[in-house]
């Protein structure tokens, strides 16, 4: 709530409620509710709804659109008001072709007609949303660019198909739905608790849900008012009653959803036993037309090469590498079979086998492409082999207008061998994705470690293309007396084969330490050894304290560690978390890590979020635009103003074809010389850019895009996936 001074038949008066925060001054809005009396304030206007309101006059019509319309300005809005005087509102709702009669280009006549009656519809769609206790100020917009004109008719008619917007989400839109007065019991809501709970699912890296298990969760949630509580007759105790929606509705709703397409159900036979299997649509389109891609790539015979042997020996002397029996055997399948997979964990060198398989692939001519699912893999890659590795977006062109890839089976890459590494983060709709744009007679050899956590999208794609079968697959477990030296790699694979790790007493050299942590037990005191907690008698109860923690985590980032190995606390140490909330979690280790590494850095408000200048953050939505992809590390170097300046702002373009727009970008200091005037006398409105170095590149970041930045002192075990860091603390 926000208290802002109006003015009321001349009197200023004191409003309190849902105001815009981008109110300026002299701007028109409506505001319904009622004057209060308040023992401080005095006399206040409490507002439950409030709305922006267009101007009714021609003159304030004018001056509305001189400041909202892009290149259009003052000059041209007189030209408006002169050219049609007391008409324009009427030309601008039902003639917006008589624009053209002053001169204007279709350009600048769609953007005054889109922003006059978008605002329009914005007015009606914030004072729907405030009268029904709904946050205008956060989703009128987003609802608008999704919805269109018709938002108010859509959302009254079926308020859950806000579910589908990105932030809001069933349970959101469950509770709009609960104050546009919709049922707990509503069929719009049981529908929309199937998409729901299975959205949930393919999250946690689920496929599909069994029937039974999607009905039970189902009647949980839509469940007419979820609990009461109740009273147990014989122990007089409180109990909660869960009120279920029974199971023949349930059912009925399910087969509907299947019917209408909202679901797909697939039925298979497992040891006797008959199952129902419930999708999401894409999900069972991209995982049947996976395998049908991969049966495809089987069926192409495999190839002899000329002279293999020889050119893997040329291999091996030009780069300087020995490959082991199972290394060339790996070779020699990636070389002959049309899909091979080759595996195994760290220090098995899956790194020497791609860079002999890429040699003796461009030794005979072959096109090459390297891929994987990430930024920081596909940077990896290239470091690796020395041979230019995109990310698999970028291989298939995604298009961001377009919102899908470019390559497709009837426009395939340009290649006929395809490297495909980290593969144990691809999921099943980005391998469908990269199945689908491979040409005929391609070869593709797919690389990872099936034992590494399972893809953060749902399949567990490596494993199961590994299991089948079917396809030649190769698994490296020896490890190599470079990476024998590491107790890190020691105790990955003791940890695989279900063993505890090991660790050397304090003081001798490793690269592998334990920190341990106090726990309190019931009925003890506090433990230093952890180690020994199996042979105590007692039960843990909670860890030490929260503060011990987190002082040992910044003693070691900002003090031990640096010192030891001479390394940059921001840039060479990479805290991980198994979570993101608690106060061991990634939200709360990062503002820890924060304050104690970056304590004097610049403060940064950008959007919602708080930075200082030199703080380590990282790309959580792919920007192709900029070339940034979600994973990447970047360091802020601040914040940047700069002003769009559109070849429409001047009427000297007004006679160029449609569609012929320039942008140029100018800082507020150049514009300043441009204009002759001192730096103050700047545009009113700068647009304003965070600046990110990502791999030794400045990337701009405009400020609507803030809330795909986050603080990277700590992230997750699953996001640091494919990644390497010099130090990780964990």
């Amino acid at each position: 709530m926000e208290g802002r001074e109006g003015d009321l038949f001349g009197k200023t008066f004191i409003a309190v409620g849902p105001i815009p925060a981008e109110a300026e001054k002299d701007e028109l809005l409506e505001l319904r509710g009622d004057w209060v009396e308040k023992d401080k304030y005095g006399r206040q206007f409490d507002a439950k709804a409030v709305a922006h309101v267009l101007p009714s006059t021609s003159d304030g019509v004018s001056k509305y659109l001189a400041k909202k319309v892009k290149g259009l300005g003052p000059m041209k809005a007189a030209k408006l008001l002169d050219h049609f005087g007391i008409n324009l509102p009427e030309v601008l709702d039902s003639d917006a072709e008589r624009l053209r009669e002053v001169g204007f280009n279709s350009a600048l006549i769609d953007r005054i007609v889109t922003t006059w009656r978008a605002d329009r519809i914005m007015r009606q769609l914030e004072m729907f949303l405030t009268e029904h206790g709904i946050e205008a100020n956060t989703w009128a917009k987003r609802m608008y660019e999704t919805f269109g004109a018709g938002a108010v008719e859509i959302i009254k008619a079926n308020p859950y198909k806000l579910a589908k917007m990105d932030g809001i989400g069933f349970k959101k839109a469950d509770g709009m739905a609960a104050k546009l007065g919709v049922p707990k019991t509503s069929p719009l809501r049981i529908d929309a608790a199937f998409t729901h709970i299975l959205q949930e699912a393919t999250n946690e890296g689920h496929m599909f849900l069994h029937m039974d298990a999607l009905l039970k969760k189902v009647a949980q949630l839509a469940g007419g008012d979820g609990k009461s509580v109740e009273t147990d007759p014989e122990t007089g105790e409180p109990y909660d009653v869960f009120h279920a929606l029974p199971r023949y509705e349930a059912e009925f709703a399910l087969h509907n959803a299947i019917k209408r397409g909202e679901l797909v159900e697939e039925r298979i036979p497992v040891k006797g036993v008959e199952y129902d299997l419930e999708y999401l649509p894409h999900l069972y389109r991209a995982e049947s037309k996976l395998a049908e891609r991969s049966v495809e790539l089987l069926d192409v015979p495999a190839r002899h090469v000329q002279g293999l042997v020889q050119t893997m020996a040329q291999a091996q002397k030009t780069l300087g590498l020995v490959a082991s029996v199972e290394q060339e055997r790996a070779a020699i399948a990636a070389m002959m079979n049309s899909f091979s997979i080759i595996t195994g964990g760290p220090g098995t060198g899956k790194s020497t086998i791609t860079k002999i398989i890429l040699f003796c692939m461009e030794a005979l001519g072959w096109k090459v492409k390297l891929a994987a699912p990430t930024g920081r893999a596909a940077k990896r890659l290239t470091e690796v082999t020395g041979h230019a590795a995109s990310t698999v977006h970028k291989l298939l062109e995604f298009d961001p207008k377009l919102g899908k890839f470019t390559r497709d089976r009837e426009n395939p890459i340009e290649a006929n061998a395809l490297i495909l590494d980290e593969w144990s983060m691809g999921d099943t709709e980005l391998t469908y994705k990269i199945m689908e744009a491979i040409p005929p007679n391609c070869h593709v050899v797919v690389l990872g470690d099936v034992d590494q956590l399972p893809s953060v999208g749902p399949g567990m794609v490596l494993k199961d293309l590994i299991q089948c079968g079917q396809i030649a697959t190769t698994r490296l477990d020896k490890i190599f007396r470079q990476a024998e030296g590491s107790l890190i790699i020691r105790n990955a694979y003791r940890i695989i084969t279900g063993q505890y790790p090991n660790f050397l007493p304090k003081g001798q050299e490793s690269d592998c330490f334990l920190m341990e942590v106090p726990l309190k037990l019931e009925g003890k005191k506090s433990v230093e050894d952890i180690g020994n907690l199996e042979r105590m008698d007692g039960k843990v109860k909670v860890p030490a304290t929260t503060g011990y923690l987190q002082s040992m985590l910044k003693k070691l980032c900002k003090e031990n560690i640096p010192a030891k190995y001479k390394v940059d606390p921001i840039r060479d140490i990479q805290v991980l978390a198994p979570m993101k909330k608690g106060t061991a979690g990634v939200h709360e280790l990062n503002l820890v890590l924060q304050d104690a590494l970056n304590p004097y850095g610049e403060p940064v408000k950008f959007g919602a979020r708080e930075f200082r200048v030199g703080d380590r953050i990282m790309v959580f939505k792919n920007n192709y635009d900029l070339e940034t992809y979600n994973g990447d590390i970047g360091f802020v170097q601040g914040v940047v103003e700069i002003a769009a300046k559109k070849d429409d702002d001047d009427d000297d373009f007004d006679d160029e074809p449609d569609g012929a727009v320039s942008t140029f970008l100018y800082s507020k200091e150049e514009l300043a010389e441009i204009a002759g005037n001192k730096v103050e006398q700047k545009p009113a409105k700068m647009d304003r850019y965070l600046k990110v170095m990502i791999d030794d590149v400045e990337k701009c970041y405009p400020e609507k895009e803030s809330g795909n930045l986050q603080l990277a002192y700590c992230q997750t075990i699953h996001k640091s996936q494919g990644s390497e860091f010099p130090i990780v603390c964990f």
